[in-house]
């Protein structure tokens, strides 16, 4: 039982009554004996709390081991799922790259080596001729050089266009979306802010000029579009980088889900996600009944 002291503090108290008895064994009266156990009573308190938190703490420890053995296995999951993903994308990257090189070589035979061999034939002719015609033979041959000139200058800016390393992004890709438009007969809307190169570092805009290129390749040989709007938003803080079309889209099995890898899509579309990834950005594709759009965040802070 409690009982209040004097001095107004509670105390925790065992209370035995004993009868008290006279010599004929009557009760006359009772002995009330008052034990004090208040401290322990407080140390039987304290050791239950004790054991309680210590049996929450062991639950808590269980619950805990659980979700690491669970996250160790969904890290497991996506390291082995992202290790199939690269290892397929070089193999799909290395065939890409063969058949770039093939292409090449291909160009360079049929154009720029047929211009040569042009030029070739004209001089020799020139240094055997006596008639009157060396003009017209030099004439050739000089138009043959030039021809040379253009179709070298055409595949060097193909692999890497000058213009993006001495006068940045914007140039690159005006000139890059001209000629597309040229050799393709799509109409190309290209909007871009005034001194957009003062925020692209030289990695992003290396990123968003193969970004272009590849989006534009996809749109020429899939879309059936003939029109496509390209468009940048930059800031201090991100670029923000569109190109859509409007052509036949994209079928929704490839766009649905949450795992993109190369399994998923194609080698050029992997490639593009595998350097927004690099850069810390997002990659995205939205494709309705008409129509394909690439959105590509990259921070620049």
């Amino acid at each position: 039982m409690h009982i209040e002291r004097p001095d107004g503090s509670r105390i925790i108290v065992i209370v035995n009554i004993a009868p008290l008895k006279d010599d004929q064994g009557e009760i006359t009266g009772a002995i009330n004996c008052f034990y004090d156990v208040t401290q322990r009573k407080e140390a039987e308190e304290a050791l239950r709390q004790s054991v309680t938190e210590r049996r929450r703490a062991e639950e808590t420890l269980r619950e805990n081991e659980a979700q690491l053995r669970l996250a160790n296995e969904k890290l497991e999951s996506v390291v082995q799922k992202r290790t199939a993903s690269l290892r397929h994308l070089s193999a799909k990257l290395m065939r890409s790259q063969d058949e770039e090189h093939r292409r090449i070589a291909r160009n360079l035979h049929d154009s720029l080596g047929q211009h040569l061999t042009s030029v070739k034939l004209h001089l020799e002719s020139l240094r055997r001729s006596a008639a009157p015609n060396k003009d017209e033979v030099l004439s050739a041959a000089l138009e043959s050089v030039e021809q040379s000139i253009a179709e070298t200058r055409t595949l060097s800016s193909l692999l890497h266009p000058p213009l993006l390393d001495e006068v940045g992004f914007a140039s690159a890709a005006r000139w890059y979306t001209d000629e597309f438009a040229k050799r393709s007969g799509i109409k190309v809307k290209l909007d871009l802010p005034e001194r957009v190169d003062d925020h692209l570092p030289e990695l992003e805009r290396i990123a968003l000029f193969r970004i272009l290129q590849e989006s534009l390749t996809n749109v020429h040989r899939h879309s059936g579009s003939s029109a496509v709007e390209i468009s940048l938003k930059a800031s201090e803080q991100q670029a923000v980088f569109t190109v859509r079309d409007f052509g036949r889209g994209m079928p929704t099995e490839l766009i649905q889900g949450s795992e993109r890898n190369g399994d998923r899509f194609g080698v050029g579309l992997s490639g593009m996600q595998e350097r927004v990834n690099d850069l810390g950005g997002t990659f995205e594709i939205q494709s309705g009944g008409i129509g394909t759009a690439i959105i590509v965040c990259i921070p620049l802070a």
